[in-house]
């Protein structure tokens, strides 16, 4: 699995997707969307460096790793994105997929309540999509279907709604 990320990371796809993902996200704050207007103040944030596509690289998941900077929250969180290129352009979709929460007092690497780091963020939630079924241990290989079937509900509905939503402040 580590040697698929190493070569994924080779293709012009790859940046593409990551580069559409951070501008997306930087966007949606802009815009003050509901569910990411309070990343450009309360925490820090960047798209994770793992990618996970079918096979003909046209559709993608990806990893939004958020840390808030202040000391007494609780969570650290871990956001599901979804890519498909369309019309020559990455389409990235947040509405409808899943966002992990990571409880700071259980946080393996202190005794103590403390932040995550994007390092721990991203080892966690690539386990999840690795083992979810991304990579098939009976054989072996990449389940590229996995990454399929996170589209087939109407994502491009579902984000017309998501970006018509501002933070309730």
């Amino acid at each position: 699995m580590k040697d698929y990320i190493i070569k994924v990371k080779e293709t012009p796809e790859y940046n593409s997707v990551r580069s559409a993902a951070k501008d997306t996200v930087s966007n949606w704050i802009s815009r003050d969307v509901k569910f990411f207007g309070h990343l450009d103040t309360d925490a820090m944030w960047k798209i994770d460096s793992a990618v996970f596509f079918n096979e003909d690289r046209s559709k993608a998941l990806l990893l939004l790793l958020e840390i808030d900077k202040k000391s007494e929250v609780v969570f650290d969180y871990v956001k599901v994105l979804a890519a498909e290129y369309k019309e020559g352009n990455w389409q990235i979709y947040s509405q409808g997929f899943p966002t992990i929460g990571f409880d700071r007092s259980l946080n393996p690497a202190t005794s103590v309540r403390r932040q995550y780091t994007y390092k721990q963020l991203s080892e966690i939630s690539r386990e999840e999509l690795i083992n979810g079924g991304y990579f098939d241990w009976r054989s072996c290989s990449i389940n590229y279907d996995y990454v399929n079937d996170w589209f087939k509900e109407p994502l491009a509905e579902y984000h017309q709604e998501f970006l018509k939503r501002r933070s309730e402040n």
